[in-house]
């Protein structure tokens, strides 16, 4: 998590109610850099931020929630409707229609799927 606090101020982040890293803000900018000192689990998460100084802790900065998935899609495989040419290995197939089967899909982040444009 990046931003801006006071500057040399002592940022904390925290998933949820737990603390995960801090970080030393900037003493010329407030800028600060703040990751989880160990990796988060896959799942969904709610980060959120405080800053703290001489004078005490800062209330907990507005949440923001974010879905961590480390497992990728599984892999698709083609069904041929036909059969192969008959020669083996010239990479040529009698079929005219290949039919893409996925043992699963996953939602884009958007969360919406958009058409393919077609072929010009």
């Amino acid at each position: 998590m990046t931003g801006v606090a006071e500057k040399g101020a002592t940022v904390s982040l925290y998933d949820g109610t737990k603390l995960v890293g801090s970080a030393q803000a900037d003493a010329a900018t407030g800028a600060f850099s703040v990751a989880a000192s160990s990796p988060l689990a896959d799942g969904t998460h709610t980060l959120s931020a405080t800053a703290a100084n001489s004078g005490g802790a800062s209330a907990y900065s507005a949440s923001v929630q974010v879905r961590l998935d480390t497992v990728g899609p599984a892999t698709p495989t083609a069904s041929l409707m036909s059969t192969d040419s008959g020669a083996q290995g010239d990479g040529i197939t009698n079929v005219g229609l290949v039919r893409m089967v996925a043992a699963s899909i996953e939602p884009p982040p958007s969360g919406r799927y958009r058409r393919p444009s077609a072929p010009t």
